[in-house]
């Protein structure tokens, strides 16, 4: 009897311990501080916000594009001096910001080239300065290179003499001049003309044709308003309109101006040659149909 009380009393006491560790633990639950909960790491977006355009890599227009990336797209933010590089984003890279001067402008200068032989020589040559070196050269090198066919041309002991070859424009797309010499010897004297026209785009020497779609077509008109136009030259009625033909050698010196085309016909060509050098001038107009839409743009500017 007493064995069977001394269980019962001991299983008692482990049923009121047992209840006592549940209450326990339902006071710890109860009364402990509930955590926020935490989510995804923000920081490196809040710092990507707070640090100015933000945006994903290659979205248009912002700071942080994809490496390589093509004109027109988001490109990796600033180049460095803190220039925008393509396609958006603001500056940030090293410097306060690079500025680049402006090119020169083209100007007309010239040189004097005198030399005593073989061949007397004392011609003032046409230049121009500034702009393009590459364009600069190509114009000054031309004119150079005709007056050193000119000096080959004239006989030993003969003479070259000018000084009123010009650049005779400067436009947004085109540079032009004329060389303008008289060779003599002891029996003549005959005027020459030497000109060059350069592309400021293309960087060429620009030729008839260059100027026309269809070059045969282009000589036709060029020679059709030359014997229109013939009798308002230097020459008047001592032009021979009969002798333009739409050859051309005979229309090859020539300079774009903002008038027109200005011809320079051979001493004897077109008129007596005691009128020397023909000038003409057919205005672009003229030549509407037949010029190449591209150069029109060039040769009038």
């Amino acid at each position: 009897m007493l064995e069977n009380g001394g269980r019962i009393l001991t299983a008692a006491v482990g049923v009121v311990a047992l209840v006592a560790a549940l209450i326990y633990a339902g006071h710890g639950i109860i009364t402990r501080p509930v955590d926020r909960a935490i989510g995804p790491d923000t920081s490196i977006v809040e710092e990507a916000e707070a640090q100015g355009d933000g945006g994903s890599p290659g979205e248009e227009g912002s700071s942080g594009g994809a490496p390589g990336s093509e004109p027109g797209q988001a490109t990796g933010g600033s180049t460095p001096g803190g220039e925008t590089g393509p396609g958006g984003g603001s500056g940030g890279g090293g410097g306060s910001g690079a500025t680049y001067p402006e090119p020169e402008p083209y100007t007309e200068t010239s040189i004097d080239i005198v030399t005593p032989s073989p061949v007397a020589v004392d011609v003032t040559l046409p230049q121009i300065a500034g702009g393009d070196p590459k364009i600069t050269d190509t114009f000054n090198s031309r004119i150079r290179a005709d007056l050193n066919d000119r000096i080959t041309e004239t006989a030993a002991g003969g003479r070259l003499t000018g000084s009123d070859g010009e650049v005779a424009h400067i436009g947004d797309n085109v540079i032009s001049g004329v060389l303008l010499v008289t060779a003599e010897d002891d029996q003549s004297a005959v005027d020459l003309a030497d000109t060059v026209v350069v592309g400021i785009d293309s960087g060429a020497v620009l030729t008839l044709d260059d100027l026309f779609t269809d070059t045969d077509a282009g000589l036709q008109q060029l020679a059709a308003a030359s014997r229109t136009l013939g009798p308002s030259t230097d020459a008047g009625t001592s032009f021979n309109a009969t002798a333009v033909t739409a050859d051309a050698k005979l229309f090859s010196r020539w300079v774009a101006t903002p008038d027109g085309m200005r011809i320079y016909f051979e001493e004897g060509a077109v008129a007596p040659s005691s009128y020397g050098l023909v000038e003409l001038t057919v205005p672009w107009d003229e030549l509407g149909d037949v010029l190449d839409p591209d150069m029109s743009a060039v040769v009038t500017s």
